[in-house]
Protein backbone atom coordinates (compact mmCIF):
# COMPACT_ATOMS: atom_id res chain seq x y z
CA UNK A 1 0.00 0.00 0.00
CA UNK A 2 0.83 3.49 -0.54
CA UNK A 3 -0.39 7.28 -0.28
CA UNK A 4 -2.60 8.59 -2.32
CA UNK A 5 -0.61 11.76 -2.10
CA UNK A 6 2.82 9.95 -3.65
CA UNK A 7 0.87 8.66 -7.08
CA UNK A 8 1.25 9.53 -10.51
CA UNK A 9 -1.26 10.93 -12.46
CA UNK A 10 -3.08 8.40 -15.11
CA UNK A 11 -3.10 6.12 -12.42
CA UNK A 12 -5.60 3.66 -11.04
CA UNK A 13 -6.09 3.23 -7.47
CA UNK A 14 -8.18 1.33 -4.97
CA UNK A 15 -8.98 2.81 -1.81
CA UNK A 16 -7.91 0.60 1.08
CA UNK A 17 -7.99 2.64 4.43
CA UNK A 18 -8.39 6.59 5.66
CA UNK A 19 -4.99 7.33 8.23
CA UNK A 20 -7.08 10.38 9.99
CA UNK A 21 -10.07 10.03 11.87
CA UNK A 22 -11.22 14.06 11.37
CA UNK A 23 -11.01 13.31 7.50
CA UNK A 24 -13.03 10.17 7.13
CA UNK A 25 -16.50 11.30 7.22
CA UNK A 26 -15.29 13.96 4.48
CA UNK A 27 -13.61 11.86 2.13
CA UNK A 28 -16.55 9.41 2.59
CA UNK A 29 -18.79 12.35 1.29
CA UNK A 30 -17.01 12.28 -1.82
CA UNK A 31 -17.24 8.97 -2.75
CA UNK A 32 -13.42 8.01 -1.24
CA UNK A 33 -13.99 4.91 1.00
CA UNK A 34 -12.46 1.35 0.98
CA UNK A 35 -13.25 -0.03 -1.62
CA UNK A 36 -13.78 2.28 -4.04
CA UNK A 37 -11.93 2.66 -7.25
CA UNK A 38 -10.22 6.49 -8.56
CA UNK A 39 -8.15 7.82 -11.39
CA UNK A 40 -5.87 10.43 -10.49
CA UNK A 41 -6.08 12.79 -12.74
CA UNK A 42 -3.42 15.29 -11.62
CA UNK A 43 -0.84 15.32 -8.72
CA UNK A 44 1.94 18.18 -8.65
CA UNK A 45 3.34 16.26 -5.83
CA UNK A 46 3.43 19.58 -3.16
CA UNK A 47 -0.40 20.84 -2.82
CA UNK A 48 -2.84 19.21 -4.59
CA UNK A 49 -4.15 15.53 -6.07
CA UNK A 50 -7.12 15.79 -8.62
CA UNK A 51 -8.94 12.53 -8.92
CA UNK A 52 -11.96 10.78 -10.73
CA UNK A 53 -14.58 9.90 -8.76
CA UNK A 54 -17.17 7.83 -11.20
CA UNK A 55 -16.83 10.68 -12.98
CA UNK A 56 -16.63 13.69 -10.90
CA UNK A 57 -13.63 15.72 -10.63
CA UNK A 58 -12.19 16.31 -6.20
CA UNK A 59 -9.18 17.85 -5.61
CA UNK A 60 -8.70 17.24 -2.66
CA UNK A 61 -5.51 18.74 0.02
CA UNK A 62 -2.03 16.94 -0.42
CA UNK A 63 -2.98 16.41 3.47
CA UNK A 64 -5.91 14.73 2.90
CA UNK A 65 -4.57 12.80 -0.41
CA UNK A 66 -1.46 11.97 2.01
CA UNK A 67 -4.04 10.12 4.78
CA UNK A 68 -5.26 7.34 1.81
CA UNK A 69 -3.87 4.34 1.99
CA UNK A 70 -4.33 2.57 -2.14
CA UNK A 71 -3.31 0.18 -3.66
CA UNK A 72 -1.90 0.79 -7.44
CA UNK A 73 -4.17 -0.74 -9.48
CA UNK A 74 -3.25 0.25 -13.21
CA UNK A 75 -0.61 2.80 -14.06
CA UNK A 76 2.15 3.76 -11.72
Amino acid sequence: MVKLSSVRSGSKVAIKSVDREEYRFSLYNMGLYPGSSVRVVFNDGVSIVVVDVDGALVALSYSLADSLNVEVVEGG
